[in-house]
């Protein structure tokens, strides 16, 4: 996922060493589907912080 957004190609351009492209891509639709994506993201980004004025009010 990190690779394919760096880059910004297709799931079939990706390297070899990361498998078939389909597996890859079924891979991500069950993850996206089951809420892994969302969990990997949210733990990236870290805790949200209350709003405030000093951050615009949009709790980042």
């Amino acid at each position: 996922m990190v690779w394919k957004s760096r880059v910004e190609v297709t799931c079939r351009h990706v390297p070899e060493r990361y498998g078939s492209w389909t597996v890859l891509h079924t891979r991500f639709r069950r993850w996206a589907a089951d809420g892994t994506i969302g969990r990997i993201l949210r733990a990236a980004t870290g805790p949200r912080t209350p709003a405030s004025p000093r951050d615009g009010g949009n709790g980042r």
